[in-house]
């Protein structure tokens, strides 16, 4: 993942963001969380 947020940021990226099921995959925020991402409101 650090390796992919470097990457992202090379290319000029001011942000990366994820999408995924937040009840049925719990153990995914806690690892996007632990990453220094932070939960935003999904659209869609």
């Amino acid at each position: 993942m650090w390796h992919s947020f470097a990457t992202f940021r090379e290319r000029g990226a001011e942000c990366v963001d994820l999408k995924t099921n937040t009840v049925e995959n719990a153990a995914a925020v806690r690892l996007y969380e632990r990453l220094g991402m932070s939960p935003v409101a999904w659209e869609g």
